[in-house]
């Protein structure tokens, strides 16, 4: 997300990008029927029937699950 724009799973939180570069915007742009959903409560919501790519972000708790990996 983009250093001015709230992050939609942490409503307090702002994007980190300098570069003003939405990359879930710009994915979301160049797919037909695409969706983007960051929890269980929107994953449920999809209708499957209109939905064609799914671009899907994991919590912050699972996106170190391979340092840790590679740490053991």
């Amino acid at each position: 997300m983009p250093n001015d724009t709230p992050d939609p799973e942490y409503p307090g939180v702002m994007g980190k990008r300098a570069d003003g570069h939405n990359l879930v915007e710009e994915w979301l742009d160049n797919h037909d029927n695409a969706e983007y959903c960051w929890n269980l409560t929107c994953f449920r919501e999809i209708n499957t029937k209109k939905t064609d790519y799914l671009l899907g972000k994991c919590p912050k708790s699972a996106q170190n699950i391979r340092a840790r990996y590679h740490a053991l």
